[in-house]
């Protein structure tokens, strides 16, 4: 498949049908899938509130740098006091924040969280721990600062206003 020697070898043990698939058909195939994922959560994103004074290339470019996590109830995703390494956008689901001073709030689908300890240098402010099964497209800190450098203003003004 990837014009490399085989591997291994394959003996049937009693009479088969082997299905194959010519290499072009299943790279298109693949290409296609790929191409269509990233399509959907490009569509997805274009639905994110903070994102929409992104032209179609940064938010290409964003969309290449995110990796797709998913958390089960009551994971933990981020802990106060822990240094920020990245930037979280919520696909699906719901989390809850919590701070030692007893502070709290939820996010949704659509929200993002993680952004001020980034933005502002400092230590993670709150718990962030999923509700339900939540899926969170994550930034990593140096992408975060390289590619969303026209929104941190918006986004320290969110901060601010708290």
């Amino acid at each position: 498949m990837h014009d490399a020697p085989r591997a291994a070898t394959v003996t049937a043990l009693e009479d088969s049908v082997i299905w194959t698939m010519h290499r072009t058909a299943y790279r298109t195939k693949v290409r296609a899938g790929k191409e269509e994922g990233y399509k959907q959560r490009m569509r997805w994103l274009r639905k994110v509130e903070q994102f929409n004074s992104l032209n179609n290339h940064q938010l290409g470019t964003m969309n290449a740098a995110f990796e797709e996590v998913t958390y089960q109830p009551d994971g933990v995703i981020i802990t106060e006091g822990d240094i920020g390494d990245a930037f979280y956008v919520i696909k699906s689901g719901e989390v809850k924040w919590e701070t030692s001073s007893g502070e709290t709030g939820v996010r949704k689908a659509g929200e993002y969280f993680g952004e001020r300890a980034l933005i502002n240098h400092q230590e993670r402010a709150a718990t962030v721990t999923a509700v339900k099964t939540t899926e969170c497209l994550k930034l990593a800190k140096k992408e975060f600062e390289e590619l969303l450098g026209p929104l941190v203003d918006k986004m320290r003004e969110r901060i601010n206003a708290r």
